[in-house]
């Protein structure tokens, strides 16, 4: 039996004020060491997916990051402490999210966004709400997802690093397209492209340093197929797949998402599709993933209707692990 991670921020006590007088006393080189931390396990999540990790960091979280909560520190080092636990809290909550468990992924969402606000780390409020906004579409909560992605977008207008806006109006296309408003859609997808064009300055935040261009085209490949403009998905598909070597899980998300892409319309291709799916099946390997799992599951619902086909029927007999019994043959 699978052990269940520690609840790491799910019960934390939020102080009312930023500046304590409590246990040890907590310095920025305490919160600079939390900030590595957290790098180290994005890095981990990217490669291997949230089922690996997952627990290590969330019982980390509740052992080492929450007493400093409680700690002693200025106002300064206040604010910067909470925004490091906020930013941690939902690295746990977007992990759970990846392995399904969503009442853990939204209760540490929930929480996250609380100590946001008590950081006033609002470009990172904003980016929770974005992520809230994809496990609704994941759920198939298209109202929900659309409320969400509005409040992120309206968050952080005017207050965000451009990249961070970028995913946000990626958010809102993905709510919009789940939600058939093909024209709020197409103009968050041209908001979201016009960002990443442009800079504000600064230097882009470490938190948000996963969101590239690829990020961007893998959004775009998904709501212009759900709206079946499968041509015009096709374009993205180069872009979606520059990403990073580490970059594992996302790699393996889009493979599958283009694949699915050559299963209907004007841009069937059976046998390439087939091919593709191989090529996620190979990442999939290397990953802890219930998002991986099941864009392998719906690729294999796409690819039924073309048995018959060698690298199809290949495909699937590989895909057995992945999909129900149903769709095993």
């Amino acid at each position: 039996m699978q052990r269940r991670p520690t609840p790491a921020g799910a019960g934390i006590s939020i102080p009312a004020t930023r500046t304590l007088r409590g246990g040890r006393r907590v310095t920025l080189s305490d919160v600079d060491e939390l900030r590595a931390c957290q790098q180290h396990f994005l890095d981990l999540d990217r490669r291997h997916g949230g089922g690996r990790y997952r627990t290590v960091l969330a019982e980390w979280l509740h052992r080492e990051a929450e007493p400093m909560l409680h700690g002693t520190y200025t106002d300064k080092v206040g604010r910067h402490l909470f925004a490091a636990v906020a930013e941690l809290t939902g690295q746990v909550a977007f992990m759970s999210y990846d392995v399904g468990d969503h009442g853990w992924a939204q209760r540490h969402f929930i929480q996250s966004l609380r100590l946001a606000k008590a950081a006033d780390h609002v470009g990172f409020g904003a980016h929770i709400l974005a992520n809230m906004s994809t496990q609704a579409v994941y759920l198939q909560q298209p109202g929900e997802a659309v409320r969400l992605a509005r409040a992120a977008v309206d968050g952080g207008r005017g207050r965000a690093h451009t990249f961070v806006m970028a995913r946000l109006y990626t958010a809102e296309a993905c709510a919009h397209a789940v939600a058939g408003d093909a024209r709020s859609c197409i103009t968050a997808l041209r908001l979201a492209e016009d960002a990443t064009t442009k800079t504000n300055g600064t230097e882009q935040p470490a938190w948000a340093g996963y969101f590239t261009p690829a990020h961007l085209a893998g959004t775009a490949i998904r709501c212009l197929r759900d709206l079946g403009r499968t041509t015009e998905a096709l374009r993205y598909t180069a872009q979606a797949l520059e990403l990073a070597e580490g970059s594992v899980r996302t790699r393996a998300l889009h493979t599958a998402l283009i694949a699915s892409v050559h299963t209907t319309g004007p841009a069937a291709e059976p046998e390439h599709a087939g091919q593709l799916g191989h090529d996620t099946l190979n990442l999939a390997g290397r990953v802890r993933s219930r998002r991986v799992t099941d864009r392998i599951t719906d690729l294999a619902q796409r690819l039924t209707p073309y048995r018959g086909n060698p690298t199809v029927d290949e495909f699937l007999h590989r895909a057995r692990d992945y999909v129900s019994p149903a769709l095993r043959g």
